[in-house]
């Protein structure tokens, strides 16, 4: 959705200047019958806003994008968009394995008031740089919106070239990468490479202390969604230089870490009831999982709260403004 008055090209730059800081990968909060919490869903924003986060991305991995309807999806990014009524930058994920899906998702974000929209590549079937290229360059003509690719290859089936990323930086309305893959040699060479030209984002925890102390601009993970004021620390420590500090607080965060890794190794997305179970631990909204990911027990609740007071996550930050919650 580009400014009123200003080009594309000027409208995209403007959205490069805003992906910067702490990035909040927003969850869907669901019900008990699993449908969606729409109150838990403002009430959450409203506790990110009052934070200080000031870019949001809806329905996103975390989100459990892959388990709501398209319509839901719909929902979830129009109301985040209404909620935050210009007070933050919101860019919408759009996951999805067709190229028309992906292009109506984006069209609808922008129609709702999302800026821009975080697109992975489609992951059913197998392709290589020229099927990325392509499918890149179909949404590019045909959704004519601001996109920020999202290589993440443990979700998507694949890591995008470095020089497959140059290619697609030519497209009209790319903005930046999500970088995921968890290999900080790679990181480190997208920033050499293309820190000058459009944001490289920091998006996997374990390897996040040196990411940042490579000069992204942005972090953009889990914990950003329930503990914002620590990873804002964390991001300015490192942004900084102030080693010490930088590696003190990512002690912290790497000890809650070790309660998802077991999982996260075995390939499943833990990372999905651990940040909801997290969020319950603020009073906010988390909700169950939709199956097939599961939902915390009674006893991992309790272990995950111990260990976010202990490591201060939860505690001396900022008291949660209690919102009310309307359906």
């Amino acid at each position: 959705m580009a400014d009123q008055g200003s080009s594309p090209a000027q409208h995209i730059d403007r959205l490069r200047d805003r992906l910067r800081g702490v990035i909040a990968a927003t969850i869907t909060p669901f019900n008990a019958d699993l449908s969606l919490d729409e109150g838990g869903i403002r009430a959450n924003l409203e506790f990110l806003l009052d934070e200080g986060v000031r870019v949001l991305v809806p329905c996103g991995t975390i989100g459990e994008a892959p388990s709501l309807s398209v319509a839901e999806r719909m929902r979830v990014v129009e109301l985040t968009a209404r909620t935050v009524a210009g007070r933050a930058t919101v860019v919408a994920g759009t996951l999805a394995h067709d190229l028309p899906t992906v292009v109506a998702l984006a069209r609808h974000a922008a129609a709702v008031g999302a800026d821009g929209v975080m697109v992975p590549p489609p992951s059913a079937f197998k392709t290589d740089a020229v099927g990325i290229l392509d499918f890149y360059r179909g949404l590019d003509d045909r959704a004519g919106v601001p996109f920020l690719l999202y290589n993440n290859p443990a979700a998507h089936g694949g890591e995008i070239p470095l020089d497959t990323i140059a290619a697609l930086a030519e497209l009209e309305h790319f903005v930046g990468v999500k970088e995921a893959s968890g290999d900080v040699v790679r990181f480190y060479a997208a920033m050499r490479r293309f820190s000058n030209r459009f944001p490289i984002i920091a998006a996997v925890e374990p390897p996040l202390v040196f990411t940042l102390l490579c000069g992204s601009p942005a972090l953009l993970t889990a914990t950003a969604v329930f503990a914002p004021r620590f990873m804002a620390d964390l991001f300015t420590a490192a942004s900084r230089r102030n080693v010490e500090c930088a590696f003190a607080l990512y002690d912290r965060l790497y000890t809650f870490r070790q309660l998802l890794e077991p999982e996260i190794r075995a390939g499943f997305p833990a990372y999905v009831p651990w940040t909801k179970a997290a969020l319950e631990c603020r009073g906010l909204a988390g909700g169950p999982s939709r199956p097939p990911v599961r939902t915390l027990d009674a006893t991992e609740r309790a272990r995950l709260a111990q260990v976010l007071c202990d490591n201060d996550l939860i505690t001396a930050l900022s008291p949660v403004r209690q919102v009310e919650r309307t359906r």
